[in-house]
């Protein structure tokens, strides 16, 4: 069974000195408002954590894999010393070919593209061609459509060949801004021509902060 730890839980598991970051009195303030003192306390806290995760490593690497430690630097470089530069134009292009695939794909359906954002309008357009709509538990003991695309109903739905499956294939495509979000994340960073800082997570699959999942 895997279990989830932080560094003040790997500091106090091989006996090193607990973390001291003040994340009660920095929380919500911003640094130009802290105190002289307060900034102090933050930065030994800061190289505290430094020294803690050393300490870590050090007791970690003897049974790490080495076929993982170049993975490990080049995924860390990536973020602390990048050398990937974004094309703007192409970004925005990105941004406004996605716009216009959606507007298409609403069009082409006869449906306003904001019925596939919200659930309630998706619903009652279902309802009004005759489909009664699958509810499921939110987890929380309230029933709520079962209209995601994580619901076992509107996967059915998408394997349909006729009008409801196109519908609901085109709110789990159109209900989605994922791929503008990501344009426009990496587009604010490649318009001020910096190398883009790449916060990969190469084990796993973070969407949408996660690099690795972006299209091509």
């Amino acid at each position: 069974m895997t279990e989830n730890i932080g560094l003040a839980d790997l500091a106090e598991r091989y006996g090193l000195p607990a973390k001291s970051v003040p994340y009660d009195e920095i929380n919500g303030v911003r640094f130009e408002n802290m105190s002289a003192e307060l900034v102090e306390r933050l930065r030994l806290g800061c190289e505290g954590d430094v020294l803690i995760l050393r300490e870590v490593a050090k007791r970690l690497l003897p049974g790490f894999p080495k076929s993982e430690l170049a993975l490990i630097d080049m995924t860390t470089r990536m973020f602390v010393s990048p050398t990937i530069y974004g094309d703007a134009e192409m970004l925005k292009q990105v941004s406004a070919d996605e716009r216009l695939r959606k507007s298409s794909t609403a069009a082409s359906l006869g449906v306003d593209e904001s019925v596939f954002r919200s659930t309630k309008k998706f619903v009652a357009l279902l309802e009004s061609l005759g489909e009664t709509v699958a509810m499921k538990d939110n987890g929380k003991g309230k029933l709520i459509p079962a209209v995601d695309s994580k619901s076992i109903y509107i996967r059915d739905l998408m394997e349909r060949d006729d009008h409801i499956g196109d519908l609901a294939r085109a709110k789990i495509d159109l209900g989605s801004s994922i791929n503008e979000s990501r344009s426009k994340k990496i587009l604010a960073q490649a318009i001020g021509g910096e190398p883009l800082s790449i916060q990969l997570r190469h084990h796993g699959a973070d969407a949408p902060s996660n690099e690795i999942n972006y299209l091509k």
